[in-house]
């Protein structure tokens, strides 16, 4: 699959986990599509670091990092991907005790969030190959 395919492809994995997100009524059900849709957009951010020929992160916190410093995402979506980065790591690895009624709620937040942190990252990387060619 050719890169561009594939970007465009995790964009709308990213669309379709947050459209499910509308619909899951269950603790586990609403807590697995969370991960599913911040690894999403983890794994686009760093598609969209490997175009743009960035050294890859260490971590998944770091990818906002360095997607800001490139110029990809401003502060606030930074900040918002890192603390993402970290849910997810609490999420898949049970640091901490989580909060069921703040994942029911988190939703709502993480579905106009992430598809436009998605569009984001797809616009830029798009101009970039436009500005190449």
């Amino acid at each position: 699959m050719r890169v561009r395919e594939r970007i465009k492809r995790q964009v709308e994995l990213v669309e379709e986990f947050t459209r499910e997100l509308e619909f899951e009524k269950s603790y586990r059900g609403v807590e697995r599509l969370v991960q599913l849709t911040i690894q999403a957009l983890l794994d686009l951010g760093s598609m969209i670091i490997a175009v743009l020929n960035a050294p890859g992160p260490k971590s998944y916190s770091e990818i906002a990092r360095i997607l800001r410093d490139l110029g990809v995402l401003g502060e606030e979506d930074a900040n918002l991907l890192r603390a993402l980065a970290d849910l997810r790591n609490i999420l898949v690895h049970g640091y901490a005790v989580i909060d069921r009624e703040k994942i029911m709620e988190f939703p709502h937040r993480l579905r106009s969030n992430a598809t436009r942190i998605a569009h984001r990252l797809l616009s830029s990387v798009e101009s970039s190959w436009t500005q190449l060619h």
